[in-house]
C-alpha cells in the first residue's frame, strides 16, 4: 500500500514551483518598460518561469512526465553550487529512498 505522507514534501515542491512561476510572471511584467534590464535576462526568466510552470503542474497532477520533469529540475539544480548541490542531492536521495517514482503515472 502506498503511503501518501510521502509524497506531500513532493506536493510542497510542485506548488513552489508554481510560486516560482507566478513571481517570474510579475518580475517580467515590471520589466517590460524598464529598458535598463538587458532582454536576454527577460527571455531567461520567461524560459524558467514557464519551466517551473511545467514541473509544477507535472508533479501536481502526478503525471509521469512531471517526475521526469522534477528529475531534470533537480539535476539542473546540483549545478548550484554549494547550497543548490546540497538540497538536488538530498531531494534525489529522498525520492529514491521513498520510491517516489510509484505516486506518478
Amino acid at each position: 500500500m502506498i503511503d501518501y505522507s510521502h509524497f506531500k514534501p513532493v506536493r510542497f515542491a510542485g506548488s513552489f514551483c508554481i510560486i516560482i512561476t507566478i513571481i517570474g510572471i510579475i518580475f517580467h511584467y515590471n520589466t517590460l518598460t524598464n529598458h535598463e534590464v538587458d532582454s536576454s535576462f527577460k527571455y531567461f526568466v520567461t524560459i524558467v518561469s514557464i519551466f517551473s510552470l511545467f514541473v509544477g503542474l507535472g508533479i501536481l497532477l502526478q503525471k509521469m512526465w512531471g517526475y521526469y520533469l522534477m528529475k531534470l529540475y533537480l539535476f539542473i539544480f546540483l549545478l548550484g553550487v554549494p547550497i543548490g548541490t546540497y538540497l538536488a542531492l538530498k531531494a534525489l536521495r529522498y525520492l529514491k529512498e521513498n520510491e517516489i517514482k510509484k505516486f506518478f503515472g
